[in-house]
């Protein structure tokens, strides 16, 4: 099966020598299948990593994604820096790109953070990318991983058409503990 994906993938773009395994890792997220227990967990560690390595001077770990539990309250009330006030937005847009591209593959926990964060990409202030930094130190701080078991259920019990079903489930698993979403 891999040889024929890389076969395909190898008429469009150059491959070289490369391996593909199935248990790698794709466009960034790192893929892990479990065959005994049937699950498939993606994760986006080495990216994690390497993004808090860029930003490790400034970023501190935090409990939540919106900061310290003392400091959660500034950031409901953030409002647009004013223009004399604003940093460089491009900085800004850097480590919000990285955390967007987190959230669209293997982290909704930090969606909302994420999210309301962009819309501060116009004017960022101090206080924005401090929170941005924030979540980054947030996603540092947990051992989390996405689950997506296989649960084989049988419907009809003379196996006949339509009696399997897969269902599709995640859980995140946040300090070492398993939490059903």
């Amino acid at each position: 099966m891999y040889k024929n994906i890389k076969r395909t993938y190898s008429k469009e773009i150059r491959i070289g020598d490369i391996a593909i395994k199935p248990d790698d890792v794709f466009i960034g997220v790192q893929l892990r299948r479990d065959r005994h227990f049937e699950t498939i967990t993606l994760t986006q560690e080495l990216y994690i990593e390497a993004t808090f390595e860029r930003y490790k001077t400034e970023a501190r770990e935090c409990a939540t994604p919106y900061g310290r539990r003392k400091e959660t309250e500034r950031f409901d009330k953030m409002i647009k820096a004013p223009e004399e006030s604003c940093i460089d937005r491009i900085m800004y847009l850097k480590l919000r790109g990285a955390l967007v591209w987190l959230v669209c593959m293997t982290r909704p926990d930090i969606q909302y953070a994420v999210s309301f964060l962009c819309t501060f990409s116009t004017s960022p202030g101090a206080t924005h990318y401090t929170a941005l930094l924030d979540v980054l130190g947030y996603l540092q701080a947990l051992d989390q991983q996405m689950f997506f078991s296989l649960m084989d259920y049988t419907l009809n019990p003379d196996g006949g058409p339509g009696s399997r079903v897969v269902l599709t489930g995640q859980t995140a698993r946040l300090w070492k503990k398993i939490i059903n979403k």
